[in-house]
């Protein structure tokens, strides 16, 4: 979601107060100069989504939340596992795979106006800690936190997960002029609200 959402900032910055990413690429494997043997790993990547993904069978998908939450706990992966199951259809998610690694959203991140945060796990698997850099520098006055973590987003109970969340509270202000809007909300909601903003 990461380029998409880079690619709404720069086109509608009269929406966007703030622009928080965390594991976010700009440019898909493809676009990122691959070597003959990253183009190759990819397109075996798609071809066994195209003949696992739908099997009950969790090997396929635990391969994808390894890469994701290598240290994830046995419930964790299974959640993740059982998201990626339900979220799409063989087909339906070999292409996005195929959308997502011929993706570029390079040419729009110099046109991104809202404050701009960018996390990335230092040791992520998915999307390379240099693109998270690259990101965060082509965008003016962005700033950079790496995460000390091997997951593509912490997961609760790394350091690191609180961490992005203490941040991220910090960057987009409690005293938003919009909280108003959502005075009626309960206690409880409200502490949502705090939490993801």
């Amino acid at each position: 979601g990461g380029a998409v959402s880079i690619v709404y900032a720069a086109r509608h910055p009269e929406r966007v107060s703030h622009l928080v990413l965390c594991g976010a690429f700009a440019r898909g494997p493809f676009r990122r100069s691959p070597t003959a043997q990253q183009v190759e790993a990819t397109e075996a990547m798609i071809k066994l989504v195209e003949f696992g993904w739908g099997q009950s069978n969790p090997a396929f998908l635990q391969m994808f939340t390894s890469q994701f939450f290598p240290q994830a706990t046995l419930a964790q992966a299974h959640s993740f596992n059982e998201i990626q199951r339900h979220a799409a259809s063989p087909r339906v998610a070999a292409r996005l795979i195929r959308a997502f690694a011929e993706l570029d959203a390079s040419a729009e991140l110099a046109q991104v106006r809202a404050p701009t945060l960018v996390f990335h796990s230092r040791g992520d698997n998915r999307v390379p800690f240099d693109e998270g850099r690259f990101v965060a520098t082509s965008i003016a006055g962005a700033r950079f936190e790496p995460l000390d973590s091997n997951s593509h987003v912490p997961l609760p109970g790394e350091p690191a997960f609180q961490r992005l969340l203490d941040d991220m509270a910090s960057f987009v202000s409690p005293s938003r002029p919009e909280a108003a809007a959502f005075a009626e909300l309960t206690r409880r909601e409200r502490d949502v609200l705090d939490r993801i903003a």
